[in-house]
This record gives C-alpha cells, structure tokens and sequence, in this order.
C-alpha cells in the first residue's frame, strides 16, 4: 500500500498547465507613479475536484469539513485496497473564512490546503515571486483585471499582464529541485 500512495502522490503533483492557472495580486504600489505588482498563481476547487476524479476515481475519495473559530478544516481521505482489505488514509489542512462569500470561500480555500497535503499545485508555492506589468486592453497573452489604488488613491482597474511560469517550476518540489527563477515577459 505504501508504493500505492508513493505513485498516487506522484501523479495528483503533476503540475498543471499553464492555461489552466489562476493569478491574483498579492502586493502592489507605485513608485515614481509608475504601477508595480507581484503576482501569485493558484488553482480553484474544480481543479482539484477533477485531479483527484482522474487519479483515483470519484468513488475513491471523499473529503469532509470540520468548523473552526472563523473558518474550516476540510480532510480529504483516499481509499486503498490491501490484501482485500479498504484503508483510508487522510490528510487535512484548514483556512479562514474569506472577505468575499465568507463561509464557501473558507471551505473552498480548505479543501484547496487540503489538496496541497496530497501534493496538489504544491510546486506553485515554490514559483518564486512574479511581477505583473500594467499593460493596455489590447494586450496579447494572458491578463488579469485587477482593482487597485492608484496614484491619485482612487480604486481602479488595471490590466495585468500575466508572467509565464519558468520551466524549471514543474520540477518536484519533493525532489528539492533548483529553485526556480523569474521568466520576464
């Protein structure tokens, strides 16, 4: 069982393609009223969801959420079968409750953490530090909408273009890899 788990884990950290990723601005500013921004990539719920349905199977595991002060803990077990017998195994992690729709987006985030102890988007935590570029509407490639002050300290919107992920970020996090550097546009 435990090679089982070592191959299952091997396969749910298969990074996902570049398309498929989320970004969000992390930090922000001005400086010489000129926009900077760090980026960060994530993955959604449904992602997660679909990698654990094409690993396993949607019988195969299940996850359940336990309340905490102002958010979530959310495990997520995986069945195996030895010598005719089930095991679950699980793994757990928890979030707070988020600024937006409170309640789903602490258990949405939860289960995201929880993905993450099965090796799910870990290697994105190990990307290294992204900047965004302020760029016009017509921009070719991937962009983000993103409402920030500006320099005047009214809330506006920016169109950020989005970094590409250096190739060196697929590698295995477990394998302690080079640490990636930053891909410039």
């Amino acid at each position: 069982m435990e090679q089982e788990i070592i191959e299952l884990q091997k396969t749910l950290s298969k990074p996902f393609s570049e398309d498929t990723l989320s970004w969000r601005v992390q930090q922000s500013g001005w400086n010489n009223k000129e926009l900077w921004t760090l980026l960060v990539p994530y993955l959604d719920a449904r992602q997660v969801q679909q990698r654990f349905d094409e690993s396993v199977g949607t019988n195969r595991w299940e996850v359940s959420y336990s309340p905490i002060d102002n958010g979530f803990i959310a495990t997520i077990k995986v069945s195996f079968i030895q010598d005719g017998n089930i095991y679950w195994v699980s793994k757990s992690d928890g979030a707070e409750e988020t600024n937006i729709e409170a309640t789903k987006g602490g258990i949405s985030d939860s289960f995201k953490r929880a993905g993450v102890m099965w090796g799910i988007g870990r290697y994105l935590y190990n990307t290294g530090k992204h900047r965004g570029k302020h760029v016009n509407n017509n921009h070719k490639g991937k962009t983000i909408k993103a409402q920030l002050k500006g320099p005047d300290n009214k809330k506006s919107y920016f169109t950020i273009a989005v970094p590409k992920l250096n190739p060196s970020t697929t590698a295995s996090q477990d394998n302690h890899e080079k640490k990636p550097e930053l891909e410039i546009f």
